[in-house]
């Protein structure tokens, strides 16, 4: 017979004879004397709980008793008999009975030791059961399954898992290029289709009370190029040469390839990196320089390409101004305009016309006419090559009224096309002069001036345009 068996056997025999000790006294009480007994025995009033500690920590589980008279309590941890009384059966060193088995102690406790512990107080009648829970705080950790770098190409699906352990049960979430605001909640990240914009670190985070863990992956998008063609001046030494400047953004890196008016010119290779530009330069921009030139840059994803008109005549051009003027009867208008540095503006035309007067009021036939200014330039002046702004004031406007406006310039090869239609608003009228020169204290005493404080802007605007003097 093994040790463990014969200190098995020897609790059953402890408790074998506290019950026939047991029995015999009652026989000598009588019956009545035995039930009256029986009802101030055996009684646990501790309480069940649930213990929470980290490892290697020690943990004390109570079983305390009233009545307990001669009546034996046995352990049972994860299922196995731990003690009777104070004999104890498992061979674990870390597990001490005490206080004539009341308390069960356990050292320096691990991961594996998480479960049920019960306690019986063992009466003839009616035994008495307590359970407690051990649960070991563990701090999270997470990990991506998978390799650490994806490479997908745009419109594939992602999906990212991520494993976690820990008590509590950590929450989980991702976020892309380091601990920025969350994307996605949960252990799975799912992209449907990815783009361009996908690449990048994505960070899976367990966190609860006990910390926090991340994991990364590196995702690689790769995707056909993206074009921006536009032109360009660049500066070598002392002059500045114009250019057309193709930026391109491919992963991989994408071969460029310029053509005039469909005809071969020159083919690069893109460089590892992030968007790049290329530059095809037109040193003379004379008249055998016009025409039509096309950036095409192609990787193994696929081609893209963009063309670019470069002619004698101006751009289109593009109004820069807002559309709600802070005067009444007078707009600011702004625009820019490009033209070849060997071919000035000389003339623009600025074309305008009133849509709809206040309160939504209709326009007449010969108030919704256009009017034309001339905006004429020297012409023997040549522009710089970074002067391509216009201003112009337009006066005797109505006031909260909406206008449109179409501007075209013309230089020595012709006139450009018209700008695309603008629309614009004047101020309503917000206040009211009785005399054109006061003082301060009128302005605050005298009532001469109605101001609305929403508009107060268009009255320094005013003030300052009919010379309004203030003095003591």
């Amino acid at each position: 017979m093994s040790e463990e068996h014969l200190k098995i056997f020897l609790i059953l025999c402890i408790i074998i004879s506290h019950s026939v000790g047991e029995d015999k006294t009652r026989w000598r009480r009588g019956e009545q004397e035995e039930e009256g007994e029986e009802m101030q025995e055996g009684r646990i009033i501790s309480s069940s709980a649930e213990f929470r500690l980290k490892e290697g920590e020690t943990v004390i589980f109570p079983c305390h008793t009233v009545f307990q008279g001669s009546s034996v309590i046995t352990w049972n941890w994860a299922g196995k008999l731990v003690s009777a009384g104070n004999v104890k059966v498992l061979g674990d060193q870390r597990v001490e009975v005490v206080r004539d088995g009341r308390e069960l102690k356990i050292e320096n406790i691990r991961v594996e030791d998480r479960g049920e512990v019960s306690c019986t107080l063992n009466l003839k009648s009616n035994p008495q059961h307590l359970n407690h829970t051990l649960q070991i705080l563990v701090p999270p950790r997470a990990h991506i399954i998978g390799d650490k770098t994806l490479n997908l190409t745009e419109g594939e699906r992602l999906e990212l898992s991520c494993t976690v352990h820990g008590y509590p049960v950590p929450t989980v979430h991702w976020s892309k290029q380091g601990p920025g605001s969350s994307i996605s909640t949960g252990t799975t990240l799912v992209v449907h289709e990815v783009k361009e914009d996908d690449t990048g670190l994505y960070t899976c985070t367990a966190r609860s009370s006990e910390g926090q863990s991340t994991d990364t992956v590196s995702v690689l998008i790769l995707y056909k190029p993206i074009i921006k063609l536009q032109r360009k001046f660049q500066r070598e030494k002392t002059e500045k040469i114009f250019s057309l400047a193709c930026s391109v953004d491919a992963n991989p890196p994408a071969k460029v390839t310029w053509y005039k008016d469909g005809k071969y010119l020159k083919t690069e290779n893109l460089k590892e990196g992030s968007e790049q530009q290329h530059f095809f330069s037109v040193t003379s921009l004379k008249e055998s320089d016009y025409g039509n030139y096309t950036c095409e840059a192609r990787n193994k994803i696929g081609l893209a390409s963009q063309s670019l008109e470069l002619k004698g005549q101006p751009d289109q051009p593009v109004i820069l101004s807002n559309i709600q003027s802070y005067a009444e009867t007078e707009y600011t208008l702004s625009w820019r305009v490009w033209t070849p540095p060997t071919l000035p503006i000389l003339n623009q035309s600025i074309l305008y016309r009133l849509k709809s007067k206040a309160n939504g009021e209709k326009v007449g036939e010969s108030e919704g006419t256009w009017h034309n200014l001339a905006l004429i330039s020297d012409t023997g002046a040549q522009q710089g090559v970074e002067k391509d702004e216009y201003k112009m004031d337009l006066t005797g406007l109505l006031s909260d009224a909406e206008y449109e406006v179409r501007i075209r310039a013309m230089n020595k090869q012709g006139w450009s096309q018209l700008s695309q239609p603008f629309f614009f608003k004047t101020s309503g009228s917000v206040f009211q002069l009785e005399i054109p020169l006061f003082t301060k204290r009128q302005l605050t005493s005298q009532g001469n001036c109605l101001i609305s404080s929403k508009y107060i802007f268009s009255l320094f605007l005013f003030l300052a345009k009919n010379n309004v003097i203030f003095s003591d």
